[in-house]
């Protein structure tokens, strides 16, 4: 018994140190070739301890382990807390290979609490999930889009190549990085590179004369067209989509082109002339 004082300059080899307040004590010892530090409650019902163990043996074990304790009603249970006084109850984990394993019947709970968040953050090779995924709840996610609706008609000319404006007054009806700027009102700008959606929704006046085309334009290619005969003296709706793999700062605008023998009126409404553009996954 050491009371009030220290050991210094002496190693304790295979021997056991127990310490004991109010029934519970913590138990360092080394058995088989794992040192482990295990953790006891002093509870009746407690049929095994918690504990923190090394059991690094070779490639196929882990080097640290940390055991909830089991109280007899097959539940165990570890919380990590952290506190930093600049920022309260941060808790970092930081391993270049980190595993959370749940037993059969045993669940693994990430929670932070009132108005903090849980971040995931997996570099370059990014979070990855093994296994079934169910999801319970709602899930938000941010993916980079826009659909910008012009509000006004214009005038197209005939047989003539055009890429109409969307207008500095066009409707905005989301965008979520900043796709559209009313200073170049006659392109969206891809915020982030991907693969990405686009897609294009356009009105003729009517007139039953010649075709109509319009398209997608990705800089100064032309990536999407569709060309139809006038559907007669009635209104012409188009619409053309594609996939594209695009990079940060491709502009992508609209084309047009008809032949009815005169000027045409490219009509606005409540669901075109639009321009959309949705980010699907990272470029390959």
């Amino acid at each position: 018994n050491i009371t009030g004082g220290s050991i210094a300059g002496v190693t304790l080899t295979g021997g056991v140190i127990r310490t004991a307040v109010s029934g519970g004590r913590v138990v360092i010892d080394s058995v088989d070739d794992v040192r482990r530090a295990q953790f006891f409650s002093g509870a009746a019902n407690e049929v095994m301890p918690g504990a923190v163990g090394n059991l690094y043996q070779d490639d196929s074990h882990a080097f640290l382990e940390i055991d909830g304790p089991d109280f007899g009603g097959g539940c165990a249970s570890i919380q990590l807390s952290g506190q930093f006084e600049a920022v309260p109850n941060m808790l970092t984990l930081n391993s270049s290979a980190m595993a959370l394993y749940g037993a059969a019947g045993a669940s693994i709970t990430l929670n932070d609490q009132v108005d903090g968040s849980l971040i995931l953050t997996g570099g370059a090779g990014g979070v990855k999930i093994f296994g079934l995924l169910e999801v319970t709840d709602l899930v938000k996610a941010r993916v980079p889009s826009c659909s910008i609706l012009r509000t006004s008609n214009g005038t197209i000319g005939n047989n003539t190549d055009v890429y109409p404006s969307l207008t500095a007054s066009a409707t905005v009806e989301w965008d979520t990085d900043s796709f559209f700027d009313t200073g170049s009102p006659a392109q969206i700008t891809i915020p982030v590179a991907g693969v990405y959606l686009l897609d294009l929704s356009f009105c003729w006046a009517a007139n039953a004369t010649g075709w109509r085309s319009v398209g997608i334009v990705v800089g100064s290619t032309i990536v999407a067209n569709q060309r139809i005969p006038s559907p007669g003296n009635v209104l012409c709706m188009q619409q053309v989509s594609c996939v594209r793999e695009l990079a940060a700062g491709d502009v992508v605008k609209m084309y047009c082109r008809q032949t009815s023998g005169g000027n045409l009126t490219m009509s606005a409404n409540a669901y075109a002339p639009r321009l959309a553009a949705t980010w699907l996954r990272q470029a390959t």
